[in-house]
């Protein structure tokens, strides 16, 4: 059985910018991974340069991604907010009111 929850680095990672250095071979586990947002953005921005350096669940890094990018986003509306902006981008609709008789 296989464990979903760990990637796995296949090539050295180097950002100056934020000061990593991920070494190949380091493992990390996507649950604790899910509180460094910084991390899981430049991992996911490495893997779409080369797909080939991270290995393991990849698609559950992503579904982090887009979480961490959606609280960002709508994290401090009220869900009332959040509504209306789906209806303004035209996700959702209004009721169309029925006319009276």
């Amino acid at each position: 059985m296989k464990n979903f929850d760990f990637i796995q680095v296949k090539r050295r990672l180097v950002s100056y910018l934020h000061e990593f250095d991920i070494h190949k071979g380091a493992i990390f586990n996507l649950e604790e991974l899910r509180h460094n947002t910084i991390m899981v953005k430049y991992l996911c921005k490495m893997h779409t340069i080369d797909p080939y350096c991270l290995v393991g669940y990849i698609g559950k890094l992503y579904r982090i991604r887009e979480e961490i990018l959606f609280l960002e986003k709508y994290g401090d509306m009220k869900y009332v907010e959040y509504l209306q902006e789906m209806v303004r981008k035209g996700v959702y609709s209004l009721p169309k009111k029925s006319k009276p008789q």
